[in-house]
């Protein structure tokens, strides 16, 4: 029997039909050696129906009695005991190139200074994409990075997702997700304690498609969670190089008050906000910033006068 290496943790609600996808890239991994467990968050589907139609997988159900809401459950599959070596959290929306484990799995079993090994993500709006994937080149191009490298990585625009991030069970084992200090935005500083003094490796490659959709957690306002927000700027850019930190810290003020804001006077006042934790200055906007900025208000405008225009053909 094939030693199972790997534990792909999904936790999961009321995805039927993106999770369905998910499992059929799982189905067709060219590298076999792993499980799954569905933390199931009481989705009110048939779920135990959609995972028979997958029996070459091996596929636990942890279903939880109630809806715990997303932090609640990924506390408990924080808390699982996973008897693997490597654990895998894996977004219930995504997808997941074929090759994706015999290429993460082969650079973690050759070289224990490396505790997780990630790749670049795919951004599509698309669902007849989710199930495309490009051909990676021979060899992968993969980089190794510390924990100041890999902070300003992501103050710049290289996609590096969490989902496709593969863990040493034994690197985590001291390692919790701050949900109180940055609320929904725990990932990123959950893979910068990840790295813990030594390696990460991301292979430069989109191995995963990520799903963006309305209903998505990420697509939501969070007016009331902007302190953790600022929270999560500072932790990220003080990580990092000192000037990438500080463009990256103005450039994420913008992003917030622009996403949040319902009036010019509610954005100047969550900038103050950054402002006075030194994460905001205008001599450090970028045109990467200028240019988002005018999209979204763009957009805003767009919107705005074609209900305006809905509600008067009405």
């Amino acid at each position: 029997m094939k030693r199972i290496k790997l534990t792909v943790a999904i936790p999961t609600y009321n995805r039927e039909a993106y999770l369905a996808q998910a499992l059929e890239t799982l189905q067709d991994q060219t590298e076999q050696s792993f499980k799954v467990i569905l933390f199931d968050n009481a989705s009110p589907y048939n779920i135990d129906a959609l995972v028979s139609r997958f029996p070459s997988l091996s596929i636990t159900l942890e279903r939880n009695p109630t809806n715990m809401g997303n932090q609640a459950n990924f506390e408990r599959i924080m808390a699982y005991k996973f008897n693997t070596p490597y654990v895998m959290i894996f977004h219930d929306d995504d997808t997941i190139h074929p090759r994706y484990f015999e290429n993460a799995l082969q650079v973690l079993d050759t070289n224990e200074k490396i505790l997780w090994a990630g790749s670049l993500v795919k951004y599509t709006r698309l669902a007849a994409k989710m199930l495309e994937f490009e051909t990676p080149p021979l060899p992968v191009p993969m980089r190794l990075y510390n924990s100041h490298e890999l902070a300003d990585v992501f103050m710049g625009s290289l996609p590096v997702g969490f989902s496709p991030v593969i863990y040493r069970v034994s690197a985590l084992t001291n390692i919790k997700p701050n949900a109180a200090q940055f609320y929904k935005w725990f990932d990123r500083p959950f893979m910068l304690d990840a790295v813990n003094g030594s390696k990460a490796a991301i292979f430069h490659f989109p191995f995963i498609n990520y799903r963006i959709h309305p209903s998505q957690d990420s697509a939501q306002k969070y007016n009331e969670h902007i302190p953790a927000m600022i929270n999560l700027t500072d932790y990220i850019s003080s990580a990092g190089s000192q000037s990438t930190g500080r463009k990256y810290a103005t450039t994420n003020a913008l992003r917030t008050a622009i996403q949040n804001a319902s009036s010019i006077k509610e954005f100047i006042s969550i900038l103050k906000r950054f402002q006075k934790h030194n994460l905001y200055r205008v001599v450090d906007i970028r045109p990467y910033a200028i240019y988002w900025l005018f999209r979204i208000w763009t957009k805003r405008i767009y919107d705005f006068y074609r209900q305006k225009n809905q509600d008067l053909n009405k």
